[in-house]
């Protein structure tokens, strides 16, 4: 009989520091890395030759999750097996040598014209709530353009989407004894000039307009409307946060933030960067 396959390291394992310091690699789920049990043991054991300590994998990469246990559809990626886990095995097998795991979320993104399989499940929020659905969570800009890039992204704004994106991550919190989610491009998609024009989902614009007590539609540079938005995005992290810590309080939260452009030299001086004007 054929002997299996096991994963050889590529570096010579040394002892695990338990130092304070994180040590971490990114894990996307564009490629191989985490989709077979192969690809995890050679994960794990590269980790381990390369002294790393934390794994971030990208657990929800377009509205589904490399998991069988969320709220969230399975990924219908097939590049991952019938039945497999690839989540439970990195955490088994991660923890089983003493590294962390931190699911790595894309809170927003739902769709990528990169993604070369097809979405079928009628439950994934890309057929459930895209676009042409009776309720439409996309966020589009004031052009009426629903693609940022390669992405569809559900609407900040739109307060039925934003509950279904808490609820899903918190799942993953409740049903996977991961230390830590990670929010990825937990913000509004780049605008196409100086403005953020983005956000102009008619959920969103609705929730807009009865919190403000206007009919007025309003324009991408309102200062109000611009605050409002901004203020979604904080409403979501803030969310989140309690959602995953309310079933598993240990957890570390965190974000991979956009540090467009120069570093501001003062607290003060953050309101006149990019990341704060451009993509709120």
């Amino acid at each position: 009989m054929p002997k299996p396959e096991v994963a050889e390291p590529r570096l010579v394992a040394g002892p695990l520091q338990t130092g304070p310091a994180m040590r971490g690699l990114w894990v996307d789920a564009f490629g191989p890395g985490f989709k077979t049990p192969l690809e995890v043991d050679r994960l794990i054991a590269d980790a381990r030759a390369m002294n790393i300590n934390t794994l971030f994998v990208q657990t929800v990469k377009r509205g589904d999750c490399y998991c069988n246990g969320s709220l969230l559809p399975r990924t219908e990626d097939p590049a991952v097996p019938p039945g497999f886990d690839p989540l439970a095995d990195v955490l088994a097998k991660a923890h089983a040598q003493g590294i962390k795991v931190h699911a790595w979320v894309i809170p927003t993104a739902v769709s990528n014209r990169a993604i070369r399989y097809a979405v079928t499940n009628p439950e994934h929020v890309i057929n459930a709530h895209g676009e042409g659905s009776e309720q439409d969570w996309l966020t589009r800009n004031a052009a009426g353009s629903m693609w940022a890039g390669n992405d569809q992204q559900l609407d900040l704004g739109n307060p039925d989407a934003r509950e279904y994106v808490v609820d899903a991550i918190r799942s993953v919190a409740a049903d996977y004894n991961v230390d830590g989610v990670q929010l990825d491009r937990v913000r509004y998609p780049d605008p196409s000039g100086a403005v953020q024009d983005w956000g102009y989902n008619p959920g969103a614009v609705a929730a807009y307009q009865t919190e403000t007590e206007t009919t007025v539609m309003p324009a991408p540079g309102d200062a109000s409307w611009t605050q409002w938005r901004r203020d979604r995005v904080n409403v979501l992290v803030s969310e989140v946060s309690a959602g995953v810590r309310d079933v598993r309080p240990e957890a570390v939260i965190s974000v991979a933030a956009i540090t467009y452009g120069a570093a501001p030299q003062t607290p003060e001086a953050f309101a006149f960067t990019r990341t704060y004007a451009q993509v709120l």
